[in-house]
C-alpha cells in the first residue's frame, strides 16, 4: 500500500476531494473540526483482494471507504466465507467496534480497488469525545449506514434474484449520487456473492436478463440498459461495467 499523503494546514477540505470520484461522509463539517480530522487521517490506496479489516481481531481504527468497492462477508468456523454485503464509497467500517469496543464483527475485503482513509482509534475517539459535531456527524453517518443495510435485508424476502442483481450492477457502477464510474474486470463469482446466489444461477440470470433486453454483453462488459430502470440511486442508462464473460459449466 502506497500512502496518499497528509492535507496541508490551511486546506482543510483539501484531503477531502484528493481524487476525481472520491467520496467523503464527513464532507459537511465545518473546517474547523475537518482540519482536526485531516490531522489524523491517512490516506492509502489498497488493491484488489485487500482485507481491510479481519473478523474477530480488534479495531484499530476507523476506515471512511473513499474510492473502493469492499465485500462483507462472514467467516464460518470451517474458514468459510458467506458475503452479507456491499460497502461503497462514503461508507466507514470500524466505527461500532470502536465505540463499543469490541472485535470486528465481519470481514472486509477490497473487489475494486481505490482510496480508503485511516483513523486511529485513539486520536477519533478524542476527537468524538471533545467535538459535539464530530461526535453527531459519526452518529449520522453510522445510522444512514445501518439503515440502508437494514433496508436491504427487509428487500431480500420480496424482491427476486433478478432484481438483486440489477442493484448490485447498479452498485458496481454508481458512487456518490449516481456519479457513473466503470468497475473493471468483475467476476460472475463476486456478482453470485453480492446477491447471495451460486455462480451458475447468477449466470443462469445474466443470460435471462440479456434475453429480455435489460442488459447488453460484449465482450467483457455489461450494460445496463433503458429498459432495465434501477431502482436505487440514479445510474445513466447505457453505463457500462468491465465485466469477465460467465463461464457455463
Amino acid at each position: 500500500m502506497r500512502p496518499a499523503g497528509r492535507a496541508s494546514d490551511d486546506a482543510p477540505r483539501a484531503y477531502l476531494t484528493a481524487a476525481e470520484g472520491e467520496v467523503h461522509p464527513l464532507s459537511h463539517l465545518p473546517d474547523r473540526e475537518l482540519q482536526l480530522i485531516a490531522g489524523i487521517s491517512q490516506v492509502r490506496h489498497y488493491s484488489k483482494g485487500t482485507v481491510v479489516v479481519e473478523q474477530g481481531e480488534p479495531a484499530k481504527g476507523l476506515f471512511v471507504n473513499r474510492s473502493a468497492l469492499l465485500r462483507v462477508a462472514h467467516v464460518l468456523p470451517d474458514g468459510k466465507r458467506v458475503a452479507v454485503g456491499l460497502l461503497g464509497p462514503g461508507q466507514m467500517v470500524g466505527l461500532p467496534e470502536i465505540i463499543l469496543g469490541t472485535p470486528h464483527q465481519r470481514q472486509c475485503e477490497v473487489i475494486s480497488a481505490g482510496a480508503i482513509e485511516y483513523l486511529p482509534k485513539r486520536e477519533i475517539v478524542r476527537l468524538i469525545l471533545d467535538n459535539t459535531n464530530i461526535a453527531v456527524e459519526m452518529l449520522v453517518q453510522a445510522s444512514h449506514q445501518l439503515f440502508e443495510q437494514i433496508e436491504e435485508l427487509c428487500q431480500i424476502p420480496s424482491s427476486s434474484s433478478e432484481e438483486r442483481l440489477l442493484r448490485s450492477l447498479q452498485d458496481f457502477s454508481a458512487t456518490g449520487e449516481g456519479v457513473g464510474k466503470e468497475i473493471p474486470m468483475l467476476t460472475v463469482q463476486e456478482l453470485a456473492d453480492s446477491i447471495g446466489c451460486t455462480r451458475q444461477w447468477t449466470s443462469k440470470i445474466l443470460g435471462e436478463m440479456e434475453d429480455r433486453g435489460l442488459i447488453r454483453r460484449h465482450g467483457r462488459r455489461i450494460t445496463l440498459t433503458p429498459k432495465a430502470h434501477p431502482g436505487r440511486r440514479s445510474l445513466v442508462p447505457g453505463q457500462s461495467v468491465d465485466f469477465p464473460a460467465p463461464v457455463t459449466s
